[in-house]
């Protein structure tokens, strides 16, 4: 399975791409800057973060790929992924989530 795995630098973040990895799932790691990290149990490392201070807008879109320098509120994201989650659109595929 692709897992992504936000907060990947934290505590929980960081022990959960560990897990995923030792069950042999391929693993994406979003932290804040790359550079400060080591590559963790052979996961991807991507940079990415949140508007931690944005609200809910009610808009996202869906990416073929990342932009480290983009940001989506907690609360876009959440909408996204349950949207995904209810009603799902892509199979077997790796897609992004970005601010609209």
């Amino acid at each position: 399975m692709n897992i992504v795995v936000f907060d990947a630098g934290g505590g929980a973040g960081g022990r959960v791409v560990a897990e995923a990895r030792r069950r042999g799932h391929r693993v994406t790691a979003v932290v804040r800057d790359p550079a400060g990290h080591s590559d963790p149990a052979d996961a991807r490392m991507v940079a990415g973060d949140f508007d931690h201070a944005g609200t809910r807008t009610g808009r996202y879109r869906i990416a073929d790929h990342a932009d480290p320098a983009g940001r989506i509120t907690y609360a876009d994201f959440a909408m996204a992924l349950l949207d995904e989650i209810g009603a799902p659109r892509r199979h077997r595929a790796a897609v992004s989530i970005r601010e609209a």
